[in-house]
């Protein structure tokens, strides 16, 4: 039935994997169907939508705006602005960040911040080169390479994020801060 509720619309689609549902479109109408749809067809089943946790993003330069509908004797309202009066710009979905402003400074940040956390998260101690490379290549490696793949970085930007993973492993290990960088690169059995 949600289908049928957007299918009127062809600028409208809906994306749904398990518990995580994605509606893209550009008619404010349409999307509010949609979600009252979604609320009415999920009560039977004993479901409910969080509408606290669900939100409406305005892409690109399109005007931020406000759903508000009812449904089942409820009012709904879904806003663009997040509490602080800042307009939405990333969101995730299946793990994956979406930037709504299309930003390489907004990726690169948000990156940052990961790697960063990484870091802090780590035990406060001292690992050998070999160990640093295996613990970033097994874990914060492949979490920050699924989240890229969706995202057209410009070489700056990637360029940066090295520069800080490399500034935190030589925190962590053995590893002298000013290093080459194509001495960081040798061939390696740890790769």
């Amino acid at each position: 039935k949600l289908s049928r509720a957007i299918s009127q619309d062809n600028t409208t689609s809906l994306h749904a994997f398990a518990d995580d549902l994605a509606i893209h479109g550009t008619c404010l109408k349409t999307l509010s169907k949609a979600l009252r749809v979604m609320i009415e067809e999920a009560q039977p089943y004993g479901l409910i939508i969080n509408i606290k946790k669900s939100e409406l993003h305005a892409w690109g330069n399109a005007p931020q705006a406000t759903i508000t509908f009812r449904s089942q004797g409820r009012r709904y309202n879904l806003s663009s602005m997040d509490k602080e009066g800042k307009p939405h710009s990333c969101y995730k979905y299946l793990g994956v960040f979406f930037f709504t402003n299309y930003s390489a400074a907004v990726m690169q940040d948000h990156f940052l911040s990961i790697i960063d956390s990484y870091f802090t998260s780590l035990p406060d101690m001292i690992f050998s080169p070999k160990e640093a490379v295996r613990l970033i290549n097994s874990q914060l490696i492949p979490k920050l390479a699924y989240r890229m793949t969706v995202h057209c970085l410009p070489f700056t930007t990637v360029d940066q994020l090295q520069k800080r993973i490399w500034h935190h492993m030589s925190r962590i290990s053995k590893l002298p801060r000013i290093t080459p960088t194509k001495a960081r690169y040798g061939p390696t059995k740890e790769g």
